[in-house]
């Protein structure tokens, strides 16, 4: 077996599923700070020195909804004791850690773009001459626009 199958193997068979190198108290205040549906998808597994904590997710959709949150949840976890070292986050995909499978974990609801990120990609996009590549390209812009302004 490989040595990182080994440790996998290692953290998934200890008592309760403990979390390594994370503070006590953190779990706690990650389940309190995402919400109850972000944690059903989600743990914290690791805080190294540099205040970087890494949470695993049960899938892309989740790893992106919390780097957009990302902000929002590394100032409500600095105002815990458990969470004022963080400093950044990093996600990392691990199905296998969570026994829920994929089709019982709810995804985080995809709003349509609004109305000023639409007129903003039709700015942004007009100079494109070909009509579909210019509409897929607007879709996107706006998509993207309208996730950023969320995450702001």
């Amino acid at each position: 077996m490989r040595p990182g199958g080994d440790l996998l193997r290692r953290w998934r068979s200890s008592p309760a599923g403990a979390t390594r190198g994370v503070p006590a108290g953190l779990e706690k205040a990650w389940s309190e700070v995402a919400g109850a549906e972000v944690a059903r998808a989600s743990r914290p597994i690791g805080l190294n020195d540099r205040g970087v904590l890494t949470i695993a997710v049960a899938d892309a959709i989740w790893s992106q909804e919390i780097t957009a949150r990302g902000d929002e949840l590394i100032a409500a976890l600095a105002a815990t004791p458990a969470g004022a070292d963080i400093r950044r986050l990093r996600t990392r995909v691990a199905d296998q850690v969570f026994s829920v499978g994929a089709d019982q974990v709810s995804r985080p609801p995809v709003l349509p773009p609004s109305e000023a990120a639409r007129e903003a990609a039709r700015k942004a996009t007009r100079d494109i001459s070909d009509p579909e590549v210019r509409a897929a390209v607007e879709r996107a812009a706006a998509a993207a626009l309208s996730q950023r302004n969320k995450s702001d």
